[in-house]
């Protein structure tokens, strides 16, 4: 599909001096990623950067898994198989993986989905640095780019110290990688799984705080905007200053979340959506489109969609053998990954003033691995009334 895409004049120019024949494909939003990642880290486009527009020919992005990690046992194994995949396909040239590893806890520890293990920083090092091996061995002449980002959730406890911990060990990690050669076609970041219906929404902002503080690298939202608006703020008219609404749901804290809680864990410091879409008739693609409207309107600030998240696989791992049903959280909720990614590039391309950006490189779908409990996953909500 062709768009009309507002793009920097900064980013055209470090495209030419680079010397790289500019194209209108993947490999230039490709191109384009890096300068966000390098030029523009506190995500303000300066006012003297002028704009030109440039057709951008999107390239549906190759699906990827991610993992909900009730194991540990495995990683190395996991990291081959997806090394092995790259190895042997042309079409990828850049993918993301999420390492969920489960629901942090204290200052630093994170209770994985097994419900029972609990693992320190150095632990989950080892653990990452065990899957980066596997992955980076298996490559052969594959130049393709992973990022693998490494989660937590918030369903139990969130704190600044435990934010900042995490965001040490993600320079850790990338040090490390950079040591051994892997930093070539291997990104670490962080991430979190900042859920509306969970945890109060300072405790999310406390963490996503103390990530921007120590860490050098972004980190990724894959989580929710359950129970955001639909429709609010309006797309019309093009300047206003919209009043963040409210995000309840039916278990959620007290006070609610609001969509300016979602925006900030979201974008504000190292922070980046990659968001949760799962819901089939694209309510969630609905609600991430109105936080980067609202990003843009309240603070003049554009917000930038690299991707989106479904559940597809998961769900199919609950199906009942028997009777071929899915369990009651997964009905309306298990949008194929391709589906999911279309809604939310549907969604953010609708807005007729560009006021969000989309590059839109990756897609994944998540799954758990052995051991995981489905039962104790608390449900994610869509929305509510």
């Amino acid at each position: 599909m062709l768009q009309w895409r507002r793009l920097d004049v900064l980013i055209v120019m470090i495209f030419v001096l680079g010397s790289k024949q500019i194209s209108f494909t993947h490999g230039y939003i490709r191109t384009f990623h890096k300068v966000i990642d390098n030029v523009q880290s506190n995500k303000q486009t300066s006012s003297t950067i002028q704009s030109i527009y440039l057709p951008v020919v999107f390239k549906k992005p190759f699906k990827e898994f991610s993992y909900y990690i009730a194991s540990t046992e495995k990683l190395y194994e996991l990291g081959q198989k997806r090394g092995k995949f790259y190895s042997h396909s042309r079409e990828i040239s850049e993918g993301i993986v999420i390492l969920a590893f489960g629901a942090a806890d204290g200052n630093d520890r994170v209770l994985i989905y097994d419900y029972m293990t609990f693992l320190t920083p150095n632990d989950i090092k080892q653990h990452v640095q065990n899957y980066v091996r596997g992955f980076y061995g298996e490559l052969g002449m594959s130049d393709a780019i992973l990022t693998v980002v490494v989660g937590v959730n918030s369903s139990r406890s969130l704190s600044q110290n435990h934010g900042s911990n995490w965001g040490l060990m993600i320079n850790d990690l990338n040090s490390w990688a950079g040591q051994y050669g892997y930093s070539g076609q291997v990104r670490i970041v962080g991430g979190i799984d900042a859920e509306t219906n969970w945890r109060s929404p300072s405790e999310s902002r406390e963490w996503a705080n103390g990530y921007s503080l120590t860490s050098y690298y972004r980190a990724y939202n894959f989580g929710t905007a359950s129970g955001c608006p639909l429709d609010l703020p309006s797309t019309e008219p093009q300047y206003q200053n919209p009043t963040p609404q409210t995000c309840p749901t039916v278990q959620g804290p007290t006070p609610a979340w609001t969509q300016d809680d979602v925006y900030y864990v979201s974008w504000m410091g190292d922070m980046w959506p990659l968001p949760e879409i799962y819901n089939t008739v694209g309510a969630n693609a609905d609600q991430w489109y109105r936080i980067g409207l609202y990003s843009k309107l309240k603070y003049n600030n554009t917000m930038h969609f690299y991707g989106s998240l479904t559940q597809f696989y998961a769900c199919e791992q609950q199906r009942d053998p028997i009777t071929k049903q899915l369990p009651a959280d997964c009905i309306g909720t298990n949008n194929y990954p391709s589906v999911g990614y279309a809604q939310l590039l549907d969604r953010l391309q609708s807005d007729p003033y560009n006021r969000i950006a989309y590059p839109m490189i990756f897609m994944t779908d998540i799954y758990g691995i052995t051991g995981i409990q489905w039962k104790k996953i608390p449900s994610t909500e869509i929305f509510s009334c």
